[in-house]
């Protein structure tokens, strides 16, 4: 089973995950993340819809490649 890297543990940008990586622990990746995130700013930016996850899938010849966004920013809405 692959590892996650630092950038996903630490809830830093991007991060690949290997396909290998079964979905339990993408969702483990993505919730430590959003905690990181709703700690950093005080809770407000989940609150205020700020938080957005997002997910993409790359296959470059014959490598799948899944990559987990989790970013903070304004939207529309807010």
């Amino acid at each position: 089973m692959a590892e996650f890297t630092a950038a996903d543990i630490s809830g830093g940008p991007g991060g690949w995950i290997p396909v290998e990586v079964d979905d339990k622990l993408v969702k483990a990746a993505a919730n430590h993340s959003l905690l990181k995130l709703n700690s950093d700013y005080s809770n407000q930016a989940y609150h205020l819809g700020l938080v957005n996850v997002d997910s993409r899938i790359y296959m470059p010849g014959m490598i799948t490649v899944h990559q987990l966004i989790l970013s903070v920013g304004r939207t529309d809405c807010v």
